[in-house]
């Protein structure tokens, strides 16, 4: 007789091994099926739109104005832009900004309120009360968990200037609306 036993000593060890595992798989198998049977159930919960938990909108208003002002800090300031900047910075905003924020800066474009959150307005004493690196550092990185996009790959340095530079001109009302987005209709899809 060697160290490990006889012959049956060792079946009698397999078997025991070989019913451990196929518990284990068994037990494994149990539980991925009713995290199937919770996923199919609760997620339909998940995706739908709901109310805000209470405080959530304050606690992401104070997380999105740290994370600004932390991130604005990085930018260099820039002199204030003319009236061409604020012209550029319209025409930027139509292509780059208005489907979510609204042709108005109100927050009301097509695409805004169908997101959750939906897009903040611009045209808002909260906007108002930003730093231009602030606005910059949004708009060129975006912000997570909230739809809005960054746009330091797609738009130049200067193009989102214009759009700070424009956001500028809304709170002191020297600049008119722009031109209505079209709305999209059943035809359109």
């Amino acid at each position: 007789m060697d160290w490990v036993g006889s012959r049956e000593t060792q079946r009698t060890i397999r078997r025991a091994w070989a019913g451990r595992i196929a518990w284990f798989i068994a037990g494994m198998m149990a539980t991925l099926l009713l995290l199937g049977i919770a996923g199919w159930v609760f997620a339909p919960r998940l995706f739908a739109h709901r109310s805000d938990l209470p405080g959530e909108r304050r606690l992401a208003r104070a997380l999105v104005e740290r994370a600004a002002a932390r991130g604005a800090q990085a930018i260099p300031t820039r002199p204030p832009l003319g009236a061409r900047a604020v012209e550029t910075g319209r025409i930027v905003y139509l292509g780059a900004c208005s489907q979510c924020h609204g042709a108005d800066a109100d927050g009301k474009g097509w695409l805004g309120t169908l997101s959750y959150p939906e897009a903040s307005a611009l045209n808002d004493a909260d906007t108002q009360a930003r730093s231009d690196t602030e606005l910059y550092w949004i708009i060129a990185n975006g912000l997570s968990f909230t739809g809005m996009p960054g746009f330091q790959d797609r738009l130049s340095e200067e193009q989102i200037w214009a759009v700070v530079a424009y956001l500028r001109s809304l709170g002191s009302g020297s600049s008119g609306a722009l031109p209505a987005v079209p709305q999209p209709s059943s035809d359109d899809l």
